[in-house]
C-alpha cells in the first residue's frame, strides 16, 4: 500500500478561486487526521520562460502523504466522505466531485452517490490486498 494519495477537487459550476478555496479548506480538514504525515500542492510542471514563478501547481489536486495503514487511509477517506456530505446539505455541492488515486487506481466520489460506503470499502480493501477488513469511517456505517 502507498503512503501518497492524490486527491483532485472538481466542480464544474466553480471558478479557479473557489476551487482553490475549497481545495484549502479540504486541506485544513485533512490535517486534522493525527495519520496525516504531510500534504503538498501538486506540481503541473515548470513556469512559463520568463516568468518570476518557479513552478505551477495544478489547481484543485493536493498530494496527501498517510502512514501506510488500513486504518490511516480509511480515516481519510472518512474526511473526504464528510466533506462531501457537507457541501450536498449546504446545497451547493451538486457537481462536486473528487478524484482520488493510490498506486494509480482512481475512485471518483460524488455527493449523491448511493453506493459509495461498498465502492469505499472495495477501494481499501483492493490496495491492502483484500486480507483485512476496512474500517468504518468515521460517523459512517456499515450495511450488513
Amino acid at each position: 500500500m502507498s503512503d501518497d494519495i492524490l486527491i483532485n477537487v472538481f466542480d464544474e459550476g466553480l471558478d479557479a478561486a473557489e476551487v482553490d478555496r475549497l481545495t484549502l479548506a479540504l486541506r485544513r480538514e485533512l490535517l486534522e487526521i493525527a495519520e496525516v504525515e504531510d500534504i503538498a500542492a501538486v506540481s503541473s510542471g515548470p513556469a512559463p520562460k520568463g516568468s518570476r514563478a518557479i513552478g505551477l501547481i495544478e489547481l484543485g489536486s493536493l498530494m496527501v502523504t498517510i502512514k501506510p495503514t488500513v486504518e490511516a487511509l480509511g480515516k481519510v477517506f472518512g474526511v473526504l466522505r464528510g466533506w462531501l456530505a457537507s457541501r450536498k446539505a449546504s446545497g451547493s455541492a451538486e457537481s462536486s466531485v473528487l478524484r482520488i488515486t493510490v498506486n494509480g487506481r482512481s475512485l471518483e466520489l460524488t455527493p449523491t452517490a448511493t453506493q459509495q460506503q461498498l465502492l469505499v470499502e472495495e477501494f481499501i480493501r483492493a490496495e491492502t490486498g483484500g486480507d483485512r477488513q476496512s474500517p468504518s469511517p468515521p460517523g459512517g456505517t456499515r450495511d450488513a
